[in-house]
């Protein structure tokens, strides 16, 4: 029989079948030889019964080996071997293209295997793969790869504080301490996370919630409950079935990391991703928190992502352009600074008790997308997040207000606004810009956070992006900039351009809302 054929960035899966059914708690390895000789080993991952599975994805053209081993030496998994054929495939998906995601060489932005960088967009889609029917998860993943997003954050366990089981009343836990991970609760993971991938879209998972704000959320996010042996052993269990998937991994959701808690996950991280290599690690802390001080040396947590919280009150406003996040870019250490929750579009804000509209979300996103080397950000709309199938008030969380369903909120307008943002940085060289506030002769955000004006360029001064929130004038030092550079307006209401005349160093947006000037030699 011919070997079969994987391509080259994609994703190789074997299964491996026991006589008898073996304790769930095997520790089966595989170990992968390339072409060249390398060899890799790698988990593999219970998957109900006497089935065990593994994953891999191959780097290198050509023939691949592979044999199995347990720990112990069982004969039923022990020592199974085959082979495989590993080819270029010609293909428009970014993945297959340029390879997974790492961080790039300077580490203020994420990369391709092969050096391109990945522009991070994402949409928070916190209960989608549980709760969604295989046709509407179709539906809405082609309308996202439409709106230019490039990834899909969400959350892989039930039960969590916003949802208790999945579609068809499962959980993701057993109960049983040596596997607490359900198998069968993954299968439905596994196609959500392949129809991901399958459009080019990065999955972010969120592997553990861990949010502590209330004794339920105490009593029902995997990340509080499990004991922490059953915690690192839930969270590999994740890793090894989704690791030859092209993702970023998020290890605790909506936690305060400090004392204790932080010493928690120091330890959880250390025991699932110190060893060898993986994909970019983040944290999700809770609102205006940044927990980043105890992992400042933990090599695995390479990606500082961050929540602003879901209000526009001036302390907020302030988080993003002035506060942590405005400044981590400049330690020694770079990693990629990105607000994975900004504000959600329908959501009650904390300060107004309105809904949240467009308007404040494109400004949480720009601050956020300018405030530190762009890399990318998470938008968030209300319905899509809890996937809403009706207009319902979330669970346990009643200060968020009714959400519109999911395919009606799928339309909200923010969301459209994100595409133009796409549009826009993709249209430029993005990953070569740096805030410079200095290039701003006056700060009009200085009494006022609403009004704050952000700015970035290149360090070569060919390059410059100003967010102008609220119209107005801009007053630039010109010496900044390299001679000779155009300038235009960008509407993000819109898409349009249009030509940005200077007067001494002078700009004027067309009207009071909020406007972009981009400044680029041009060719």
């Amino acid at each position: 029989m011919d070997a079969m054929t994987v391509s080259k960035y994609g994703r190789f899966e074997a299964t491996f079948v026991a006589n008898d059914q073996p304790p769930p708690h095997t520790d089966l390895r595989v170990t992968f030889t390339s072409p060249s000789g390398t060899e890799r080993a790698v988990p593999g991952f219970w998957d109900g019964g006497r089935t065990w599975k593994v994953r891999f994805r191959p780097d290198e053209e050509g023939a691949w080996l592979y044999a199995s081993s347990t720990a112990d030496g069982e004969t039923e998994l022990h020592g199974q071997a085959g082979s495989f054929d590993c080819r270029t495939v010609e293909t428009g998906n970014r993945f297959l293209a340029h390879g997974p995601i790492d961080l790039s060489e300077n580490g203020h932005y994420l990369s391709h295997a092969d050096g391109t960088p990945f522009f991070f967009l994402a949409d928070t889609v916190w209960n989608g793969p549980m709760l969604s029917t295989t046709d509407d998860w179709n539906t809405f993943l082609n309308d996202r790869v439409r709106k230019n997003f490039s990834g899909i954050q969400f959350v892989t366990q039930a039960p969590w504080i916003a949802c208790f089981t999945n579609r068809e009343g499962e959980v993701a836990v057993t109960g049983n301490p040596a596997m607490p991970a359900n198998p069968h609760f993954f299968k439905r993971i596994d196609e959500k996370i392949d129809a991901i991938n399958d459009r080019g879209l990065l999955a972010i998972p969120a592997l553990a919630w861990a949010a502590t704000w209330s004794e339920t959320a105490r009593q029902y996010n995997v990340g509080c409950f499990l004991s922490e042996d059953q915690l690192i052993g839930f969270v590999k269990y994740q890793v090894a079935r989704y690791h030859a998937h092209h993702v970023l991994w998020i290890l605790p959701g909506d936690g305060r990391y400090e004392g204790e808690e932080a010493e928690k996950w120091l330890r959880v991280g250390r025991a699932v991703f110190g060893d060898g290599e993986h994909a970019p690690v983040s944290l999700h802390p809770c609102g205006r928190h940044w927990p980043y001080e105890p992992f400042r040396d933990e090599p695995w947590c390479n990606v500082y992502g961050y929540q602003s919280s879901h209000s526009d009150a001036d302390p907020t406003l302030s988080f993003i352009q002035t506060g942590p996040p405005a400044e981590a870019w400049k330690e020694p250490t770079t990693r990629p600074v990105m607000n994975i929750e900004p504000c959600y579009e329908g959501h009650i804000s904390g300060k107004t008790g309105e809904k949240f509209q467009a308007y404040a979300v494109r400004q949480a996103c720009y601050w956020s997308m300018l405030n530190a080397p762009t890399a990318g950000l998470t938008y968030g709309g209300h319905g899509i997040w809890n996937w809403a199938e009706r207009e319902e008030l979330p669970l346990h969380h009643p200060r968020a207000g009714p959400s519109k369903p999911w395919s009606e909120a799928m339309d909200l307008e923010g969301a459209s606004d994100m595409a133009r943002m796409a549009d826009l940085f993709t249209s430029i060289e993005w990953w070569r810009l740096v805030p410079d506030p200095d290039l701003l002769r006056e700060q009009p955000g200085t009494e006022e956070p609403s009004r704050f004006v952000s700015a970035s360029r290149s360090r070569e001064g060919d390059l410059a992006v100003i967010y102008c929130p609220q119209g107005g004038r801009v007053s630039l030092v010109t010496e900044r900039l390299a001679a000779g550079v155009s300038a235009s307006w960008f509407n993000p209401r819109t898409g349009e351009w249009s030509s940005a005349s200077v007067d001494e160093g002078e700009f004027h947006t067309p009207d009071e809302m909020d406007w972009l000037l981009v400044l680029k030699e041009t060719a």
